[in-house]
């Protein structure tokens, strides 16, 4: 009974609900009508945020995606490095692709003040999410610790299919990808294909045939995509919207790629509806 209740508090529509729900359209109509009902639960809630001025705002809002550079102060990046390897040397030596939860709405498996000072609750990106989707929220965001290693001198896929282009929603709904080492196109630098969030005309027939087709076939049905790949050193942050297209980069070497990974979609679950009653 708990575990039912949980899944039906954390539930989001997704792009496949149902065969004959997309096939009528129906998906669409419930992801629309579902973020509608908690911009008006929150009155298109703002909250005054300084993590970015108004230029990179309207890029994020634009594009779907804003890449930020030395995210945290220097001492503050060392310390959380250091003890992000403490946590996890043991696991980072066995495997080739793993990941870790550091924190989730009610559990902390690693607690730091450096993570709650730049991506707690009352973080200024939390901040800037709430100011971006019009939803607020008291909820801690989940963060995991993920690291894949290449040991070839190609990684063309994955096994949970994050290589292929694809949408996780179909309304704004933001992630947060932060660099913990130098990545560019050699060890699987992320690619999101800027414009692709923006609700118009266009993007939303997209979408009404690829939840039928299937979600990993975006890139045989959009024409002319403009793909970005995100290099950047390491301590840089990537802030995107979920509902556009994006995938994870391939390796083109030996080497690995460690992120944290900060997710916003809860913003979009009875979950956090209940936290603020």
């Amino acid at each position: 009974m708990i575990k039912i209740l949980k899944k039906v508090l954390n539930w989001t529509p997704t792009p496949q609900l149902n065969i004959i729900m997309n096939l009528v359209g129906l998906n669409l109509i419930i992801s629309y009508c579902w973020n509608l009902f908690f911009k008006v639960i929150f009155f298109k809630y703002k909250k005054k945020q300084t993590l970015i001025n108004h230029e990179q705002y309207d890029q994020l809002s634009k594009n779907g995606v804003l890449q930020i550079d030395n995210f945290l102060n220097e001492d503050d990046y060392i310390q959380l490095k250091n003890l992000i390897d403490e946590e996890t040397k043991e696991k980072s030596s066995s495997s080739t692709d793993y990941s870790i939860t550091l924190q989730t709405f009610n559990k902390i498996n690693l607690r730091s003040n450096i993570l709650t000072k730049y991506f707690g609750v009352n973080s200024e990106l939390q901040k800037c999410i709430e100011c971006l989707s019009g939803i607020k929220s008291k909820i801690q965001p989940p963060i995991e610790y993920r690291v894949i290693k290449n040991e070839n001198k190609v990684l063309d896929h994955y096994d949970d299919q994050q290589d292929k282009l694809h949408k996780d929603v179909f309304y704004d709904s933001y992630k947060a990808i932060m660099y913990l080492n130098n990545v560019d196109k050699g060890n699987g630098a992320f690619i999101y294909a800027l414009g692709t969030s923006s609700l118009t005309l266009g993007n939303i027939f997209y979408n009404y045939i690829n939840a039928i087709v299937g979600i990993k076939s975006y890139e045989q049905v959009y024409k002319n995509l403009n793909k970005q790949s995100l290099e950047a050193k390491e301590n840089s942050l990537i802030i995107m919207n979920a509902s556009g297209l994006h995938q994870r980069g391939k390796f083109n070497m030996e080497g690995e790629r460690k992120t944290l990974f900060i997710d916003f979609r809860y913003f979009h679950s009875l979950y956090n509806l209940k936290s603020l009653l």
